[in-house]
């Protein structure tokens, strides 16, 4: 009896053994797997700085001549996982705008880049007649002055008090 519990014992620290190798290098491994790709993302806005939903956002890398595509929501935000890194050219389009195209945007490694376009109107419109064209939270609120550049470079909204760049926060 003795025997067959001192056997069983040693079986089941070899497979917990076993287990823990297996779990630390399957770790290791998607780590690693997840680590090689890049993210896109960003928000739409038309020139009055409203959000523009349902605008279809295309990443191309001419190299391989991959593509990827993501539309934005009602906030206006996108964003294409996992890409592989290199230069890409991104389009938007969206209904009433003109087509916008950015060439060689790099993305690295592991990288999260955040590119945010501006869509200007199409045939003359005035931003305020197109229909896809909603305001954000940020275009209604205060008054509408331009941002200041601060010593840093970082430019800074005069209009958000709780901006934390803003030096009258500080």
């Amino acid at each position: 009896m003795f025997a067959s519990l001192k056997t069983h014992l040693a079986i089941s620290i070899q497979l917990a053994a076993v287990l823990a190798i297996t779990l630390t290098f399957a770790n290791v491994t998607f780590g690693q797997a997840q680590a090689a790709g890049a993210d896109l993302q960003g928000v739409v806005k038309d020139a009055t700085g409203a959000v523009v939903p349902n605008a279809t956002v295309t990443a191309r890398n001419p190299a391989t001549n991959l593509t990827r595509n993501a539309t934005t929501n009602d906030e206006g935000l996108y964003s294409i996982v996992n890409l592989t890194p290199g230069d890409y050219e991104i389009t938007v389009e969206a209904a009433n705008f003109k087509r916008a195209v950015l060439t060689r945007v790099t993305i690295t490694v592991g990288q999260r880049a955040n590119v945010d376009v501006t869509l200007e109107p199409e045939g003359g419109k005035a931003p305020a007649d197109l229909p896809s064209a909603r305001p954000s939270a940020s275009a209604t609120a205060g008054p509408s002055r331009p941002p200041r550049q601060t010593p840093r470079g970082v430019k800074v909204d005069p209009s958000d008090p709780f901006d934390p760049k803003n030096p009258k926060n500080r």
